[in-house]
């Protein structure tokens, strides 16, 4: 997708959120971008469910797949 997609995607999501009375706080919002090409190297040790890099501290555990991933 896009980088025009996305924001036009992720706008719609803000408002949706919003219409329903709940708060999006824009600088505390992280967006995930998966399928990216490349490498992907995965920690030995903690690695995060997400990104496989180390997770060492702002951690959440998945509940569903059990992985940590960062907070």
């Amino acid at each position: 997708m896009k980088k025009i997609g996305l924001r036009e995607k992720f706008w719609k999501w803000k408002e949706t959120f919003e219409s329903k009375g709940l708060k999006v706080n824009l600088g505390k919002t992280k967006v995930v971008v998966s399928g990216a090409e490349g490498e992907v190297s995965v920690s030995k040790v903690d690695p995060c469910g997400i990104c496989g890099k180390q997770v060492m501290a702002n951690l959440v555990l998945c509940v569903k797949c059990g992985k940590w991933i960062h907070g």
